[in-house]
């Protein structure tokens, strides 16, 4: 191909002696120019315009590129997500498309540009195969969720479960009522001097502080003499470890987290009841009938699983009963802060109870059994 001086200004006219077949979805020799609005010319004609393969901005299309490149084909992808065919997509897949789902602007700014001659770029072909989908947002969303729902689901059980053994847990145990009576004791005995009268209950925020208070030789903590007293008269105590191993099970949850997952469940649900039965979402029968199964069956489950956070709550408030009868006190504002709180607080008292056991007193006065970190 010979260039001409006067062809220097427009690089894209440089192959237009043989120009080659143009592919829908593929970018033509001379790379197409970036900016929304603009035509590119081929055949050498300068009046043979087409309209221009990009609308996206160049790092949009970098990132819908990189997507492109680990999922399979456009329209294996556009009849898997129409048919909510879960078999065809994996949940990697379809999470990937969800992270990508072009925005109200994007669709609309491809839509308007295009034409039935149009020869678009891969990432503005992928958001018209999307767009000509009925209700796909909501389609991608039922599938993650067919997929996803027993996982989430079980979380929920298995924290208000959790929850509600730890509330048990502190309720029943003796070890910990011996010690909040001991350190009671101990605490009215050092104060006697500097109060007027003695104290009938403490806050429970006060036992983690136990091991990092230090006496004046520097030697043991607040927490070895108080066990110290305890080994001839309370010798239980020792069993505080045992006694709360549950608490490192409810960890990870909190109730105000609990409800906010079994809240979007239910949303998620609901929308994929909706669009079982909207006809404008054109849901192939058998896909249809798949998915109004799965919602049934999902009822029931999350059914259990708001009779189980309920019972959760409620074991919650009856510690708070037991707590107010024995004089015990919370520092926290919120009852879902002051569940979570608690049992962080009392699981790190299990914790010092038994490092002090284990370095400071012999092993036939505590437990064998350590508990969880």
């Amino acid at each position: 191909v010979v260039v001409r001086e006067e062809d220097l200004g427009g690089i894209e006219h440089a192959f237009a002696l043989k120009p080659d077949p143009v592919v829908a979805g593929e970018t033509p020799a001379g790379e197409a120019a970036e900016g929304e609005g603009q035509t590119l010319a081929r055949s050498g004609s300068p009046t043979d315009e087409y309209q221009a393969l990009r609308v996206l901005s160049l790092e949009r299309s970098a990132s819908l590129n990189a997507s492109l490149s680990m999922l399979p084909d456009i329209e294996y992808v556009a009849e898997a997500i129409h048919s909510l065919d879960m078999a065809k997509l994996p949940s990697d897949d379809v999470q990937a498309i969800l992270q990508q789902f072009p925005t109200d602007r994007e669709m609309a700014s491809v839509l308007a540009r295009d034409t039935p001659d149009a020869l678009w770029d891969a990432p503005e072909g992928f958001i018209l195969a999307l767009a000509a989908i009925p209700q796909c947002h909501a389609r991608l969303r039922a599938m993650c969720l067919r997929r996803e729902f027993g996982e989430r689901v079980r979380r929920v059980e298995k924290g208000s479960v959790s929850i509600r053994e730890a509330c048990r847990s502190v309720c029943s145990s003796q070890a910990l009522r011996a010690l909040c009576g001991a350190t009671l004791t101990v605490g009215n005995f050092l104060n006697s001097k500097t109060l007027t009268r003695q104290s009938a209950a403490f806050s429970l925020h006060i036992l983690p502080t136990l091991s990092k208070t230090i006496d004046a030789d520097g030697s043991h903590s607040l927490l070895h003499h108080i066990l110290s007293l305890c080994k001839a008269e309370a010798p239980h105590v020792f069993r505080l470890p045992l006694e709360l191993s549950s608490l490192a099970d409810a960890l990870p949850f909190t109730l105000s987290s609990l409800s906010d997952d079994l809240s979007a469940l239910v949303s998620d649900l609901r929308d994929a009841s909706v669009l079982c039965f909207r006809q404008e979402a054109k849901v192939p029968k058998k896909a249809s009938r798949l998915l109004h199964q799965f919602i049934e069956v999902s009822e029931d489950r999350l059914n259990t699983a708001a009779s189980e956070l309920a019972t959760a709550h409620d074991s919650f408030e009856t510690l708070l009963l037991y707590l107010g009868e024995h004089e015990l006190e919370l520092p926290f504002s919120s009852s879902s802060q002051a569940c979570h709180s608690l049992i962080q607080s009392l699981h790190k008292v299990a914790l010092d109870v038994q490092e002090e056991i284990a370095t400071n007193f012999k092993p036939n006065s505590g437990p064998s059994k350590s508990i969880a970190r």
